[in-house]
């Protein structure tokens, strides 16, 4: 009864372990308390991307709640292993401001 106790107590961490790497690997849902936006990796795309230098036309890439990266032009497209992509066509997006 004892090395029964002890092989599950074993085995634990292992499962534990899978767990964690299963989310990491297929996170298809990601909640934080101030998005809307439901997936931990996406891009945002608009042909009026505002940065400090200029007007844009690309997409805004944000993992895990975080501007990760700004790319102009289609550039960004042969980047997106993920499927989730806002396009907001003409609409002005500006990365970074946040309302309070």
């Amino acid at each position: 009864m004892k090395s029964g106790k002890l092989r599950l107590l074993a085995l634990l961490p292992v499962l534990a372990s899978l767990i964690l790497l299963y989310f990491d690997i297929f996170p298809q849902s990601y909640r934080t308390r101030c998005s809307l936006i439901e997936y931990r990796h996406y891009w945002i795309a608009s042909k009026r991307i505002v940065t400090p230098s200029a007007v844009i036309s690309g997409a805004v890439e944000v993992k895990g709640g975080k501007i990760k990266s700004i790319v102009e032009g289609d550039d960004w497209r042969a980047n997106t292993w993920t499927k989730q992509v806002i396009d907001y066509g003409e609409a002005v997006i500006m990365p970074g401001l946040i309302d309070v």
